[in-house]
């Protein structure tokens, strides 16, 4: 049903994401336990289960899924608290999720910042400027989402259909090279 959706939400994406791409299992088999060093970063804090659930979230019918996710780090209430689960997801959004989830799984966090203040831009509509900028250029770099070949585009606030997400979805899966 979700592949026929024209656009999904942010619920639908972390639920897609928990279950299609098997989250909990995957960081299990790529990322071991870390020992406590004393200093956290936010991500660190979630991923053991210190962030409280947005209250926008309690009664939803992916809440358990949005809490998976948020323990896991892969992603973040905005910083007035709210996740915003009925929220449309932009091709933005989309992507600094699915960088999130490739630098946590390679343990490389800076593929997140890899690209940020690059001159010029590889994109006709996307500043380097802009908070996703560094993501969609390496999601567009390793073929995950691609820009618009007639504009070179890449449409940051666009949405992203089902169809799509689950098509990046596999693509990740393939660049992982896992199988569930």
């Amino acid at each position: 049903k979700i592949a026929l959706r024209p656009k999904i939400t942010r619920a639908d994406m972390t639920v897609l994401f928990i279950e299609e791409l098997n989250l909990t299992e995957l960081f299990k088999r790529f990322m071991p336990p870390a020992a406590s060093s004393g200093f956290q970063t936010p991500a660190q804090m979630m991923s053991q289960g210190n962030a409280p659930l947005p209250g926008d979230v309690r009664g939803s019918w992916a809440e358990g899924w949005i809490e998976e996710a948020m323990k896991l780090g892969v992603v973040e209430a905005d910083p007035d608290g709210n996740f915003y689960p009925a929220q449309w997801v932009t091709r933005a959004n989309y992507a600094r999720a699915v960088v999130k989830i490739l630098s946590m799984v390679r343990r490389d966090q800076t593929l997140e910042t890899k690209y940020i203040g690059e001159n010029p831009s590889r994109f006709s509509d996307v500043p380097s400027s802009h908070f996703a900028y560094s993501s969609i250029a390496l999601c567009s770099e390793l073929g995950i989402m691609k820009a618009d070949f007639v504009t070179g585009g890449f449409n940051p606030t666009g949405n992203v259909g089902g169809a799509d997400a689950l098509l990046i979805i596999r693509t990740v899966q393939t660049s992982l090279r896992v199988t569930f």
